[in-house]
């Protein structure tokens, strides 16, 4: 039997507030060696709004901030991609290291921290192209000698399901692991 819709009518204001951000960060983990094939939980989503600042190293703080700079520049996206703040600092012309900031400890100790995440569920070309959102003319180059093109469309696509699945799923989570009290 399917999980019951969740109604925003018996939620408090905290679960509230949680269960429906103005945005989510989406950043990736390593495939596991393991699986050959089908999908795997590589998809990391928080909601960087509602974590507090202070509690964790100053390059994890850091890269909070630099995802909210970026949600700010551009509201329309409800999940953005690490991958895409990372290539928007890089327009900028800056980057993570010359910003002095260890951006895969901050996102390993995020992965590891006691806030709201969910783990997703990516398929291999699901995780390629949350490896490579933002990267221009991004090409993937196949076992057979070929390559291909990776549209924006595959990306945007992406964003659209992953999206609508957090829309979903998150609500829920929120109420099954936020006390009502």
């Amino acid at each position: 039997m399917p999980p019951q819709p969740v109604n925003p009518a018996t939620m408090t204001d905290t679960q509230k507030a949680l269960a429906y951000p103005k945005y989510w960060l989406l950043f990736g983990r390593e495939w596991p060696v393991e699986v050959k094939s089908g999908p795997a939980e590589c998809g990391v989503a928080t909601i960087p709004g509602f974590i507090p600042r202070g509690h964790f190293s100053r390059d994890t703080d850091q890269v909070l901030d630099t995802v909210g700079a970026y949600a700010k520049q551009h509201p329309d996206v409800r999940l953005v991609m690490f991958g895409e703040v990372s290539h928007w600092l890089g327009d900028a012309n800056t980057d993570w290291a010359s910003m002095g900031v260890d951006w895969e400890g901050a996102l390993e100790e995020l992965a590891n921290a006691p806030i709201p995440q969910l783990l997703l569920n990516l398929n291999q070309w699901g995780h390629l192209l949350l490896s490579t959102i933002g990267i221009p003319k991004q090409y993937v180059h196949f076992p057979d000698g070929s390559r291909r093109l990776v549209e924006r469309s595959e990306y945007e696509t992406l964003r659209a399901q992953l999206t609508t699945l957090l829309e979903e799923e998150w609500p829920r989570y929120i109420v099954d692991t936020v006390p009502a009290s």
